[in-house]
């Protein structure tokens, strides 16, 4: 196992033309600012995977807001993208990374966009900078409406009140929020 790639902005773009010939966009298209996750849930692959890489880098990585930027533009000039997926396991971890974030996204690409996040980390400071970017959508992850089932088997030590509190606050916002 090779060490991992710390520095995100020195890999190339995707040759997004590559998949052009074989597949309809409808106008979506998905770009990821970071890699890896911090979490340890039981039924997902970055737990193995950081054990895996254990002693290879900083497991968690991000692009910087610039390059992720730059991306969206160079997928632009060949495309027409009506909304935007930021894939990242979760795309609002790191604040400071999300409040440079949206403060140039709709700056320089104002296409809608939607985001995978945690439940335990979706505060309000958290959902006006992503209604600021122009995130239409949240996807959030319960995965179990019991405690026990969620904390205990799936190891995602989060409450159903905090499940509940993130909905409200994403709601009071206002962003769509879909939950699985």
């Amino acid at each position: 196992v090779r060490p991992l790639i710390q520095n995100l902005d020195k890999l190339p773009f995707p040759d997004r033309n590559i998949f052009n010939k074989y597949l309809k966009y409808d106008g979506e298209f998905e770009f990821i600012g970071s890699r890896g996750c911090p979490f340890q849930c039981t039924y997902c692959i970055n737990s193995f995977m950081m054990n895996l890489y254990k002693g290879k880098g900083k497991y968690v990585r991000y692009r910087s807001v610039d390059n992720l930027l730059k991306e969206i533009e160079e997928a632009r000039k060949n495309n027409k993208i009506t909304s935007v997926m930021l894939d990242d396991d979760t795309f609002i971890l790191n604040k400071e990374w999300l409040r440079e974030f949206a403060d140039k996204y709709p700056r320089y690409i104002r296409i809608p966009f939607v985001c995978n996040a945690r439940a335990d980390r979706l505060d309000e400071e958290t959902a006006k900078l992503l209604k600021k970017a122009g995130c239409f959508e949240v996807k959030v992850g319960v995965e179990s409406g019991n405690d026990f089932i969620r904390s205990k088997i799936l190891k995602r030590p989060m409450t159903n009140r905090q499940i509940r509190d993130a909905f409200k606050v994403i709601n009071d916002t206002p962003i769509a929020m879909v939950g699985s």
